[in-house]
């Protein structure tokens, strides 16, 4: 018997939903291939008021403590699953040598190198974690002396820790400072993702943040995002103050 916290994710591996994402149908298959090799294995589901041993284990991991004796430490550095490649269409020409097409086959040792140095590419940190970790690794300051002081300021807020930078909320949880590219993405996946259900900009900020992640301009990205949502203006309350203001009508 295996236990999980998703109840999307066991329906769809217990083939009782359907798997739409390509990564979810991938995994539902390595789980498929793996099942034959026990005698039986089924997956159930856990709400949040009965897992216990999983609010203890979150606990540990944002507070850094050591691990007690009996809980079994994995660290997973690499997908289960392969991802799919994707094959470049590239318009020949009459003249061209026909095997000039193994460039682009996903199976290319130098398309695989080409696709490795544009992951190194976008690893580096983003703009707004670069002072601060120059700051708090290399005690290095702007030039500029308000942004210095600035720096100097929040750098209190943060810690390293294996090389990323965190944040210490107010309730003693490290949050992991990511970019506004994935800030972004979180707050999208949130607010209208498979489990979405179009809060407040506050709300999704927040269950963001309780996820242990962090970034500046969550609450202006979770606005942008509400303001522009077509489900959320077309179903929000309509307020029904007049358009100009009253005038009043004199009687004779």
């Amino acid at each position: 018997m295996i236990y999980g916290d998703s109840n999307l994710v066991v329906q769809q591996t217990m083939m009782t939903c359907d798997a739409v994402s390509d990564t979810m149908i991938a995994y539902r298959d390595m789980y498929n291939t793996l099942e034959g090799t026990y005698d039986g294995c089924e997956l159930a589901h856990v709400s949040r008021a009965s897992n216990e041993e999983a609010d203890h284990l979150a606990n540990l991991g944002s507070t850094r403590a050591a691990v007690p004796p009996g809980v079994f430490l994995e660290i997973i550095h690499q997908r289960s699953i392969k991802e799919n490649n994707v094959t470049i269409s590239v318009k020949k020409s009459p003249n061209s040598d026909p095997t000039a097409d193994s460039a682009v086959l996903p199976d290319n040792p130098a398309n695989e190198q080409a696709a490795a140095g544009a992951v190194e590419v976008l690893a580096i940190e983003p703009t707004w974690m670069k002072p601060l970790l120059a700051y708090m690794l290399e005690q290095e300051l702007p030039e500029d002396t308000t942004e210095a002081r600035r720096v100097m300021r929040r750098s209190k807020a943060f810690t390293v820790i294996n090389g990323k930078l965190y944040k210490r909320s107010v309730f003693g949880i490290f949050q992991r400072c990511i970019s506004l590219e994935e800030g972004h993405d979180i707050l999208l996946d949130i607010h209208q993702g498979t489990c979405g259900h179009h809060a407040g900009s506050k709300t999704i900020v927040a269950k963001a943040f309780r996820a242990g992640f962090y970034w500046p301009t969550a609450l202006l990205d979770a606005q942008a995002i509400v303001s522009k949502c077509e489900t959320c203006q077309m179903f929000a309350t309509k307020p029904h103050a007049p358009a100009s203001e009253l005038k009043t009508t004199p009687i004779a």
